[in-house]
Protein backbone atom coordinates (compact mmCIF):
# COMPACT_ATOMS: atom_id res chain seq x y z
CA UNK A 1 0.00 0.00 0.00
CA UNK A 2 1.50 3.60 -0.97
CA UNK A 3 1.86 6.06 1.60
CA UNK A 4 -0.55 8.01 -0.60
CA UNK A 5 -3.67 5.54 -0.82
CA UNK A 6 -4.73 5.74 3.37
CA UNK A 7 -4.13 9.84 3.25
CA UNK A 8 -6.96 9.67 0.33
CA UNK A 9 -9.42 7.63 1.95
CA UNK A 10 -9.38 9.80 4.52
CA UNK A 11 -9.58 12.74 2.60
CA UNK A 12 -12.69 11.20 1.21
CA UNK A 13 -14.19 10.03 4.80
CA UNK A 14 -13.92 13.93 5.93
CA UNK A 15 -15.24 15.55 2.56
CA UNK A 16 -18.02 12.55 3.00
CA UNK A 17 -18.72 13.59 6.87
CA UNK A 18 -18.14 17.31 5.95
CA UNK A 19 -20.60 17.19 2.84
CA UNK A 20 -23.36 15.06 4.58
CA UNK A 21 -23.76 17.76 7.48
CA UNK A 22 -24.54 20.54 5.58
CA UNK A 23 -28.12 21.87 5.77
CA UNK A 24 -27.64 22.04 2.02
CA UNK A 25 -27.49 17.68 2.09
CA UNK A 26 -31.16 17.83 3.30
CA UNK A 27 -32.58 20.82 0.73
CA UNK A 28 -30.56 20.15 -1.86
CA UNK A 29 -31.42 17.23 -4.67
CA UNK A 30 -28.81 15.32 -3.45
CA UNK A 31 -28.24 12.05 -1.34
CA UNK A 32 -25.00 11.30 0.25
CA UNK A 33 -25.28 7.77 1.91
CA UNK A 34 -22.74 5.73 3.68
CA UNK A 35 -21.47 2.60 3.26
CA UNK A 36 -20.43 -0.16 5.57
CA UNK A 37 -16.92 -2.44 5.95
CA UNK A 38 -16.80 -4.57 3.38
CA UNK A 39 -14.99 -7.91 3.15
CA UNK A 40 -12.30 -8.26 0.42
CA UNK A 41 -13.16 -10.53 -2.59
CA UNK A 42 -10.45 -12.35 -4.90
CA UNK A 43 -11.34 -10.74 -8.25
CA UNK A 44 -12.40 -7.00 -6.19
CA UNK A 45 -9.81 -4.36 -6.03
CA UNK A 46 -8.77 -3.01 -2.70
CA UNK A 47 -9.17 -0.02 -3.77
CA UNK A 48 -13.11 -0.42 -4.85
CA UNK A 49 -13.89 -2.34 -1.75
CA UNK A 50 -12.23 0.76 0.35
CA UNK A 51 -14.22 3.40 -1.75
CA UNK A 52 -17.68 1.58 -0.94
CA UNK A 53 -17.16 0.26 2.68
CA UNK A 54 -17.24 4.64 2.75
CA UNK A 55 -19.72 4.91 0.28
CA UNK A 56 -23.08 3.35 -0.60
CA UNK A 57 -24.38 6.17 -3.06
CA UNK A 58 -23.42 10.21 -3.83
CA UNK A 59 -26.17 11.43 -6.12
CA UNK A 60 -27.36 14.79 -7.33
CA UNK A 61 -29.36 15.49 -10.42
CA UNK A 62 -26.94 15.34 -13.02
CA UNK A 63 -24.47 11.64 -11.66
CA UNK A 64 -25.15 8.79 -9.22
CA UNK A 65 -22.64 6.80 -7.81
CA UNK A 66 -23.36 3.41 -6.41
CA UNK A 67 -21.94 0.91 -4.54
CA UNK A 68 -21.79 -1.98 -7.46
CA UNK A 69 -24.03 -4.84 -5.77
CA UNK A 70 -21.80 -7.90 -6.04
CA UNK A 71 -18.92 -6.60 -4.58
CA UNK A 72 -21.32 -6.49 -1.10
CA UNK A 73 -20.50 -10.15 -0.29
CA UNK A 74 -18.61 -13.31 -1.69
CA UNK A 75 -22.24 -14.80 -1.77
CA UNK A 76 -23.11 -11.69 -4.51
CA UNK A 77 -19.60 -12.06 -5.94
CA UNK A 78 -20.36 -15.65 -6.90
CA UNK A 79 -23.97 -14.80 -8.11
CA UNK A 80 -23.18 -11.44 -10.03
CA UNK A 81 -24.96 -11.35 -13.78
CA UNK A 82 -22.00 -10.77 -16.19
CA UNK A 83 -21.99 -10.38 -19.75
CA UNK A 84 -19.29 -12.86 -21.14
CA UNK A 85 -19.43 -11.27 -24.28
CA UNK A 86 -18.75 -7.75 -23.39
CA UNK A 87 -16.21 -6.13 -25.20
CA UNK A 88 -14.53 -4.07 -21.80
CA UNK A 89 -13.87 -6.88 -20.12
CA UNK A 90 -16.44 -6.74 -17.64
CA UNK A 91 -15.67 -3.46 -15.75
CA UNK A 92 -17.34 -2.59 -12.74
CA UNK A 93 -20.12 0.14 -13.74
CA UNK A 94 -20.22 2.88 -10.71
CA UNK A 95 -21.36 6.26 -12.31
CA UNK A 96 -24.89 6.58 -14.01
CA UNK A 97 -26.21 9.33 -15.79
CA UNK A 98 -29.35 10.86 -15.18
CA UNK A 99 -29.86 14.11 -16.39
CA UNK A 100 -32.57 13.72 -19.24
CA UNK A 101 -33.22 10.49 -18.24
CA UNK A 102 -36.55 9.12 -16.92
CA UNK A 103 -37.48 8.77 -12.98
CA UNK A 104 -40.47 6.61 -12.90
CA UNK A 105 -38.58 3.01 -14.03
CA UNK A 106 -38.13 1.22 -10.42
CA UNK A 107 -34.17 -0.13 -10.00
CA UNK A 108 -33.15 2.03 -13.22
CA UNK A 109 -30.12 3.48 -12.25
CA UNK A 110 -29.58 5.85 -14.79
CA UNK A 111 -26.96 5.17 -18.03
CA UNK A 112 -23.79 3.50 -16.93
CA UNK A 113 -20.71 5.96 -17.72
CA UNK A 114 -18.31 5.71 -15.54
CA UNK A 115 -16.64 2.10 -15.22
CA UNK A 116 -13.67 0.94 -13.36
CA UNK A 117 -11.53 -1.51 -15.52
CA UNK A 118 -11.29 -5.23 -13.61
CA UNK A 119 -7.87 -5.45 -15.36
CA UNK A 120 -5.89 -2.84 -14.08
CA UNK A 121 -8.20 -0.81 -12.08
CA UNK A 122 -8.30 2.82 -14.09
CA UNK A 123 -11.55 4.25 -14.07
CA UNK A 124 -12.89 5.72 -17.44
CA UNK A 125 -15.66 7.09 -18.94
CA UNK A 126 -17.82 5.57 -21.84
CA UNK A 127 -21.63 6.83 -22.81
CA UNK A 128 -24.17 4.14 -24.34
CA UNK A 129 -23.77 5.21 -27.78
CA UNK A 130 -20.05 4.18 -27.86
CA UNK A 131 -20.71 0.69 -25.91
CA UNK A 132 -23.10 -0.33 -28.79
CA UNK A 133 -20.29 0.87 -31.73
CA UNK A 134 -18.13 -0.96 -29.49
CA UNK A 135 -19.96 -4.40 -29.34
CA UNK A 136 -20.12 -3.81 -32.99
CA UNK A 137 -16.79 -2.92 -33.82
CA UNK A 138 -14.43 -4.59 -30.52
CA UNK A 139 -11.48 -3.65 -31.94
CA UNK A 140 -12.17 -0.19 -31.49
CA UNK A 141 -12.83 0.45 -28.26
CA UNK A 142 -12.34 3.98 -27.27
CA UNK A 143 -12.49 5.38 -23.99
CA UNK A 144 -12.00 8.43 -21.91
CA UNK A 145 -9.54 7.73 -19.23
CA UNK A 146 -9.17 9.66 -16.20
CA UNK A 147 -5.73 8.84 -15.16
CA UNK A 148 -6.96 7.75 -12.09
CA UNK A 149 -7.46 4.91 -9.60
CA UNK A 150 -10.98 4.77 -7.65
CA UNK A 151 -9.65 6.11 -4.76
CA UNK A 152 -8.43 9.54 -6.85
CA UNK A 153 -11.22 9.64 -8.68
CA UNK A 154 -13.40 9.95 -5.40
CA UNK A 155 -10.97 12.61 -3.72
CA UNK A 156 -10.17 14.67 -7.06
CA UNK A 157 -13.21 14.20 -9.73
CA UNK A 158 -16.06 13.80 -7.71
CA UNK A 159 -15.51 15.15 -4.13
CA UNK A 160 -13.14 17.40 -4.98
CA UNK A 161 -11.75 20.39 -7.37
CA UNK A 162 -11.65 18.46 -10.39
CA UNK A 163 -15.08 17.88 -10.55
CA UNK A 164 -15.78 20.19 -13.43
CA UNK A 165 -13.71 18.20 -15.63
CA UNK A 166 -15.86 15.03 -15.12
CA UNK A 167 -18.73 16.75 -15.95
CA UNK A 168 -17.19 18.28 -18.42
CA UNK A 169 -16.71 14.74 -20.09
CA UNK A 170 -19.85 13.78 -19.06
CA UNK A 171 -22.56 16.33 -19.85
CA UNK A 172 -20.72 19.34 -21.52
CA UNK A 173 -19.33 22.83 -20.16
CA UNK A 174 -22.64 24.29 -21.59
CA UNK A 175 -25.13 21.97 -19.64
CA UNK A 176 -22.40 21.95 -17.05
CA UNK A 177 -23.03 25.66 -16.49
CA UNK A 178 -26.53 25.66 -17.03
CA UNK A 179 -28.74 27.67 -14.44
CA UNK A 180 -32.70 27.45 -14.07
CA UNK A 181 -35.15 30.57 -14.18
CA UNK A 182 -34.25 31.45 -11.00
CA UNK A 183 -30.87 31.32 -11.04
CA UNK A 184 -29.91 28.49 -9.87
CA UNK A 185 -27.32 25.43 -11.39
CA UNK A 186 -29.15 22.75 -12.71
CA UNK A 187 -26.21 20.25 -11.59
CA UNK A 188 -27.06 20.02 -7.89
CA UNK A 189 -24.18 17.90 -6.65
CA UNK A 190 -21.94 21.23 -8.26
CA UNK A 191 -24.36 23.36 -5.70
CA UNK A 192 -23.66 20.96 -2.31
CA UNK A 193 -19.37 21.22 -3.44
CA UNK A 194 -19.54 24.90 -3.53
CA UNK A 195 -21.31 25.13 -0.24
CA UNK A 196 -18.73 22.82 1.00
CA UNK A 197 -16.22 24.62 -0.59
CA UNK A 198 -14.80 21.44 -2.01
CA UNK A 199 -14.78 23.72 -5.11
Amino acid sequence: MSRERPDRLDAIRRKFKHLRGLEEAQALDVIVAGGEPLVPIDGVFDDLTAVFSLIRLLQGSCLRFVRPESITSAEAWAERDEDPDCPLGKPFDIGYQQLGMPDDIPYFLGEPVIRVDREDGGVYYLNGDDYAFCYANPDQVETWEFDACVIEFFDEFVLGPRYPELMEVVIGRELYDCRDRKGRYVDTWRTLLERGALL
